[in-house]
């Protein structure tokens, strides 16, 4: 196995010319480190290079998949990759995952012959609940009068605006990434830079919590910064737990308004 570097096609072709590669597995847009998304043409340069090489392209979805779109991030780029993972998202939560891709990879799966025949097993595999959930889920995405994406899609547009505008108004140096309902921001202060990923169902909340930091005082040159900002980076953990705190408080206010 070769770990490459994400939006580097170099990187991809320094290591086909140096080793036999049979797949190359990848998120198609990265999630685990904020909104990273791909640049442009390097997901179609990586299907060129898998037609031209003869290895598979798997897209990791999933983070992607069911959230961004009901085709997953590949329908949106409009890269199809040989083999795609999911996860949960399509039960809703319930514990699923599954497995998609051209049918000629697919049917080993069940090849006639039992040497070439791949295994697939699992403890929930066709169990009736997490079914339930998945074609329940499936079904309400799929409903244009539910219109699920489009209303994530606002309702992360309203987040990206609300950021973008205290961040202006504060002067500070920023960057705010977002693909349709994840938002992640960088916010450089005495330490290189401050990141979270905010629900868009406490945009009022995440907005609040964000101006208090901001306006927190605080040298911008002391080595070790009091204000809450740089107080984020510094205990972590500790602050994780102050933001669920308050993000579940916000959640039922949520509720109780009626949303």
């Amino acid at each position: 196995m070769h770990v490459v570097n994400y939006n580097d096609i170099e990187s991809v072709k320094y290591v086909l010319k140096r080793y036999p590669v049979a797949c190359v597995i990848m998120e198609p847009i990265l999630q685990n480190v904020g909104i990273l998304k791909p640049q442009e043409g390097y997901l179609q340069e990586m299907r060129r290079l898998a037609d031209q090489e003869g290895f598979l392209l798997i897209f990791d979805e999933v983070k992607t998949g069911f959230r961004h779109a009901l085709g997953g991030y590949q329908s949106i780029c409009g890269v199809t990759p040989d083999l795609s993972s999911f996860g949960k998202a399509v039960a809703n939560g319930y514990p699923m995952g599954v497995i998609a891709g051209k049918k000629e990879y697919m049917d080993y799966f069940i090849h006639p012959e039992k040497k070439k025949r791949v295994l697939i097993a699992g403890t929930y595999n066709a169990h009736p609940l997490t079914t339930a959930a998945a074609i329940a889920t499936v079904e309400k995405l799929a409903d244009p009068e539910a219109d699920v994406y489009g209303h994530v899609e606002r309702l992360g547009a309203t987040l990206e605006k609300g950021l973008n505008d205290i961040f202006a108004k504060k002067g500070r140096p920023f960057y705010v990434a977002r693909q349709d309902r994840l938002t992640a921001y960088i916010l450089w202060t005495t330490f290189p830079w401050i990141f979270m990923i905010l629900p868009p169902t406490t945009i009022s909340h995440s907005i609040k919590y964000t101006v208090s930091a901001l306006s927190a005082k605080g040298s911008s040159t002391s080595p070790r910064p009091s204000n809450k900002a740089a107080f984020l980076t510094r205990t972590p953990k500790r602050t994780l737990r102050k933001h669920w705190t308050k993000l579940k408080k916000s959640l039922r206010l949520y509720e109780d308004n009626g949303n």
